[in-house]
């Protein structure tokens, strides 16, 4: 994090169109996006900015619109316009905790680790456990069949939440070290996609609202990559011993 960005009339950075408050106490750049926020309600939530020096002392740094800016190095705005989304608006965001929108609660986890958004995180990791549950492997037979359809309008059936995000499941798993859903992870992204979409190909993520995010691509996590390999092999091995006469 810095609080000396790039000048913010530059030609290069623009407002967000959801988060930019009149009244708003603090700007937050990401990428090139820049949030209008309050201090009190970010800070409130997190360890990292409460205790961020440059937020609450008076210095020689950049402003803009009488309002400190710090720039949030290394995060994607998509994360950020999904957090705020929460924080500002969670009744809006989901009714129930367990139906938070899965690209939302990878956004959850993501910038609440990093910045110690420890109740978020917290909710965010919970949702994950409903969504995937590890101890009723009968409720997978309708997301591993394919004489079925994967898509459906059940919202409790595992297969509709992660809506072809298993790639991103498996890097969830791995970025948190959430080791009870790595092996339902692995399975289902073996299950799921061919060698070269493992390797070589990219997909656009989804906004926490559903909306497509330019730029912002998913690829297996290098950790998990070589697991994932071997995995597939071992199974299609087995799977072609099993039908071998």
């Amino acid at each position: 994090m810095s609080a000396s960005p790039p000048s913010s009339s530059g030609p290069s950075t623009s407002r967000s169109q959801e988060f930019w408050f009149d009244d708003g106490s603090i700007i937050l750049q990401v990428e090139m996006t820049q949030f209008r926020v309050h201090r009190a309600i970010i800070c409130a939530n997190s360890v990292v900015f409460r205790d961020m020096h440059e937020l609450s002392e008076p210095g020689d740094r950049e402003t803009a619109n009488g309002c400190p800016v710090v720039v949030l190095h290394g995060d994607i705005a998509v994360d950020w316009n999904n957090l705020l989304w929460y924080m500002y608006f969670p009744a809006r965001a989901s009714k129930r905790a367990e139906h938070l929108a899965f690209p939302l609660v990878v956004s959850l986890l993501r910038l609440g680790k990093k910045y110690q958004f420890s109740d978020i995180w917290a909710l965010a990791l919970h949702t994950v456990r409903v969504q995937v549950p590890v101890n009723e492997l009968e409720s997978w037979d309708f997301v591993l069949d394919d004489d079925i359809p994967f898509h459906s309008d059940d919202t409790h059936i595992p297969g509709y939440w992660l809506a072809d995000h298993e790639i991103d499941l498996l890097n969830i798993a791995v970025e948190h070290d959430i080791k009870t859903i790595l092996p339902i992870a692995y399975y289902l992204c073996t299950h799921r996609y061919s060698l070269v979409r493992v390797l070589v190909e990219k997909h656009r993520i989804l906004s926490g609202t559903g909306s497509k995010v330019d730029g912002a691509l998913s690829t297996v996590h290098p950790d998990a990559l070589k697991t994932l390999l071997v995995g597939r092999q071992k199974l299609q091995s087995a799977y072609s011993i099993t039908r071998s006469p």
